[in-house]
């Protein structure tokens, strides 16, 4: 007999991709970029790669000698950016790319398998039933958004539901395809080896806050006032005194001033008594932050939002193409009220 032959994967449409990189260190931005560069199906299939550098000195250098074809790759400098804000500077550049339809956004640490990132992009681009894919750890017990380290999104999803949300910090990119699916951007994912990404407790809280079924709010908030207590315990104060300083700031809700706070040490840090009432009093007011939070998701995560909190960012490169091409226009059904519904008819409010 013959044997069979392997069937083939189907190519990547070229110029339809912009990787966006999110810088951690030299060596994780030089190995990123030294595979890519060893990955021609990738690079073939790439409009743009773009690298978010957070690093207090320019990472030209690391970029410079990574030999990517010349005009590939965009910088852009966001000194001490937290990842909701790198990850908008990374959305920003890609939906101005003329002819890109996707982006896919990761750590440059976790580019460490890009036959992951192909078999991602493959299936973003063929897929009917997956519109968004996650890259998720191994060794993730459950493939949930917030346990995945890199995700590909068409660019349609992006414009649809706005960038990500400036108080979702770490968890920027889970509430993004969160609210994606919410509008009918279904998820699928491919595993591979990674480091699983850490997120505050008080992120995960607010995903759950707005994203979790409303039941599941008291066994949220006991988890957390265990965790309180634990931490309590092993004398942990100034971790405790820090959560319950951002709960209050969850607690004001999206558009309130920042307040200064006292600053409590020791003792005084954090006690039983309070962690409790911090917890009641998120019970009582969860709803109403709920509909808080998600009615103003869309405003506050808009392009024309990001483009006044990225203004100050210097952008150390030529400019893209987009930057010659067309603005983005974000549509009109984005005035409505809660989730875009513009997809499938579907809405998580």
């Amino acid at each position: 007999m013959q044997p069979l032959p392997h069937p083939r994967c189907p190519p990547l449409r070229p110029r339809a991709l912009v990787l966006g990189l999110l810088r951690t260190d030299d060596d994780a931005l030089g190995a990123a970029l030294h595979a890519l560069a060893a990955t021609p199906e990738l690079l073939e299939a790439a409009a743009r790669v773009v690298v978010v550098d957070r690093g207090a000195a320019p990472a030209a250098p690391v970029v410079e000698a990574a030999l990517l074809p010349a005009g590939l790759v965009h910088t852009v400098r966001a000194p001490a950016a937290d990842r909701a804000t790198a990850l908008a500077a990374a959305l920003r550049e890609a939906v101005t790319e003329p002819g890109a339809e996707a982006v896919l956004l990761l750590d440059d640490v976790a580019v460490s398998d890009t036959d992951a990132l192909l078999e991602a992009a493959r299936r973003a681009q063929a897929s009917t039933a997956s519109d968004v894919v996650g890259l998720t750890a191994s060794t993730a017990p459950r493939p949930a958004p917030a346990t995945w380290w890199g995700a590909v999104l068409p660019l349609d999803a992006v414009r649809a539901v706005g960038f990500t949300a400036p108080e979702a910090g770490d968890l920027a990119l889970a509430e993004l395809v969160l609210r994606a699916e919410a509008a009918g951007f279904r998820p699928d994912v491919v595993r591979a080896p990674a480091p699983l990404p850490a997120a505050a407790p008080v992120e995960a809280l607010l995903l759950a806050l707005v994203h979790a079924p409303t039941g599941m709010r008291s066994r949220v908030l006991a988890a957390g006032l265990a965790r309180d207590l634990l931490d309590l315990l092993a004398f942990r104060t100034d971790v405790v005194a820090e959560r319950h300083r951002r709960i209050r700031t969850l607690l004001r809700g999206p558009d309130a001033p920042p307040v200064r706070e006292p600053v409590l040490r020791g003792a005084r840090a954090g006690l039983p008594a309070d962690a409790v009432r911090l917890r009641v009093r998120l019970l009582l007011a969860w709803p109403g932050l709920r509909r808080a939070y998600r009615l103003g998701a869309v405003e506050r995560s808009s392009a024309e939002a990001w483009q006044r909190r990225l203004a100050p960012l210097q952008v150390a490169a030529e400019p893209t193409r987009g930057a010659r091409g067309t603005a983005l226009r974000r549509p009109a059904r984005l005035r409505l009220r809660a989730w875009s519904t513009s997809r499938r008819g579907t809405s998580a409010a």
